[in-house]
């Protein structure tokens, strides 16, 4: 059952350490299950397991606003700026890429998530930005 799954995964932060390869492991691979609550739980789980500011983790969190399901998104728009330092360069990036994404849903969430990370004035999250409009040109 899905609901078990999810209470389980939910579970790791409270019996793993903080950096804990097994507890990491076992949250990621829940990141994959066919059910949303399950990889939202994974979503969480896996940031309270890892390092903060864990590239590896974070760009497998950043991967999830690839997400087919709204929900596992906002978990990851909620839970990465908690994790990751503000305004580390190799965060940006990796959410950057994500701005040009073939769904609108993606590009969109990595939009808000970038707001999440960065403090105002940030040359290269603006660049990154510019960037990616510039190649959009015109279109609506």
């Amino acid at each position: 059952r899905a609901d078990v799954r999810a209470a389980a995964v939910s579970a790791l932060p409270g019996v793993a350490f903080p950096g804990s390869k097994a507890a990491s492991s076992l949250a990621r691979e829940r990141l994959g299950h066919q059910d949303p609550g399950v990889r939202c739980s994974a979503v969480e789980a896996l940031a309270a397991v890892s390092q903060r500011g864990d590239l590896e983790a974070l760009e497998v969190l950043v991967a999830r606003l690839e997400d087919e399901h709204a929900d596992v998104r906002r978990a990851v728009i909620r839970i990465v700026p908690a994790f990751a330092d503000h305004d580390d360069s190799r965060v940006v990036a990796v959410v950057v890429s994500r701005l040009d994404h073939v769904y609108s849903d993606v590009r969109r969430a990595a939009a808000q998530l970038l707001v999440a990370i960065v403090g105002k004035g940030n040359a290269e999250a603006i660049a990154f930005v510019e960037a990616h409009l510039a190649r959009e040109g015109n279109a609506d």
